[in-house]
């Protein structure tokens, strides 16, 4: 999944930037967001089965880079060959939604190189891209790679799919190391709000709301484990750029937006706060398992930086980040001057997973911000970032000054309360 990362958008430089990518790069690159190519659909119906198993198999980084623009992998072959020797994830077993496409994909393939066996969840009419995506790994890995497919599908815009999905995976496995909640769509400025079937915004539903009901529902096999850890894919956007003033807000009582007019509905800014809330829930569940005397169960975030996938395909960034209009500034241009490739991406979130030295509430991100090698934030680390009081990730202090989200704990039990009326989760902590 890709992170929305734009430190340049207010400078004047990102002004030039943007004039040359209008009138420049359209006409040198010859591409078009492929929104507009699939005839206007919206959120994951732009970006969905537009890549073959024959591509997944054989060539999926150069596909990907032609098909969302940016560049090939820089750092993800050098982990491949080198990880194991620190990072052997022998006898573990990880979940890792969305792991069969885009940054998810690089997740999976990885984790499997470092010993790891790999769930990979399907959703039904895209079967073929998790099949598929485990021949890919084992091509890479070897044969001996441990990757499945999950009997059950997984349909994150539906909780008694999630709960269907957990239920059999229960059934089949004693205990899960690894439960890394990668899945995520995103949406365009102008795209018209979407409800599930049960009534939830389905931008907050699929990101957040749904992997707080299968963190819920797992918990028992995660507490199983020797030492298990909880992965939430975040974003840049956590931190509210270009988000109105009511951002806060709406973590505090309105995830769904339901208190918003319709026509002031953005699915940015939804996409947006579920990335907040994602932080919110691991602040949370980690003061929950630390009341209830769980030592064995972490939860950490990540994010994967301007990842070239399709969940910015779906963004429109053109026009919903820089303003202009529908169609004329292509994402993939964007990606090609900013943007790293999804498994650069990936790495955040598989050392997350894997680091053997990590605390709860540890973060992970590209070195640079929007690219550059993977690289591990301590709760005091994040403290002393320049965006400190606008990270929800952060944890203040006693004396800490002011923050954009005002009290931080009061406003992750907002959420809490929020995701558990909704998804009518239980947790047996």
């Amino acid at each position: 999944m890709g992170g929305i990362h734009f430190p340049f958008v207010s400078s004047v430089f990102g002004i030039v930037v943007a004039a040359s990518v209008v009138f420049v790069l359209p006409k040198f690159f010859g591409r078009t967001d492929s929104r507009r190519k699939t005839g206007g659909r919206t959120g994951p119906r732009a970006t969905e089965g537009l890549v073959t198993s024959d591509q997944i198999v054989n060539d999926y980084d150069t596909v990907l880079s032609k098909l969302w623009g940016g560049p090939r992998p820089k750092y993800y072959e050098d982990a491949m060959q080198t990880w194991k020797e620190k990072y052997d994830l022998t006898g573990k077993v990880a979940v890792v939604t969305g792991g069969a496409g885009g940054v998810g994909f690089y997740i999976s393939k990885l984790l499997a190189r470092l010993g790891c066996r790999v769930i990979i969840p399907w959703r039904e009419g895209l079967e073929f891209e998790a099949n598929s995506a485990r021949d890919a790994i084992r091509k890479a890995v070897g044969p001996s790679a441990l990757v499945d497919v999950s009997t059950k599908p997984l349909d994150l815009s539906s909780f008694a799919s999630v709960r269907s999905f957990a239920q059999d995976i229960k059934g089949k496995l004693k205990s899960l190391d690894i439960l890394c909640l990668n899945a995520g769509r995103g949406g365009a400025k102008g795209d018209p709000r979407e409800v599930t079937s049960d009534g939830c915004e389905s931008i907050m539903q699929v990101n957040a709301l749904s992997h707080f009901l299968l963190t819920a529902e797992l918990m028992p096999l995660l507490k199983a484990a020797k030492a298990a850890r909880v992965i939430s894919q975040s974003s840049a956007g956590r931190m509210h750029w270009g988000a109105k003033s009511d951002f806060s807000q709406r973590m505090r009582d309105d995830l769904s937006g339901e208190k918003i007019a319709p026509e002031a509905y953005n699915a940015v800014t939804q996409y947006l706060v579920s990335k907040a809330a994602q932080c919110f829930f691991t602040l949370g569940l980690n003061k929950r398992l630390q009341a209830a005397g769980v030592d064995n169960v972490v939860a950490v975030a990540a994010e994967p930086g301007f990842a070239c996938t399709g969940v910015n395909i779906q963004h429109n960034l053109g026009h919903s980040a820089l303003g202009f209009s529908d169609g004329l500034v292509p994402t993939c241009a964007l990606h090609d001057f900013f943007g790293h490739h999804a498994a650069d991406g990936a790495l955040n979130a598989v050392m997350a997973c894997a680091d053997p030295d990590v605390e709860g509430n540890f973060f992970f991100s590209p070195r640079d911000g929007a690219s550059g090698p993977p690289t591990k934030h301590t709760v005091q680390s994040l403290r002393k970032t320049k965006d400190a009081k606008k990270d929800p990730m952060v944890v203040p202090t006693a004396d800490s000054d002011g923050s954009f989200w005002g009290d931080r704990d009061e406003m992750t039990e907002r959420f809490w309360m929020q995701a558990a009326a909704a998804s009518k989760a239980v947790w047996a902590l």
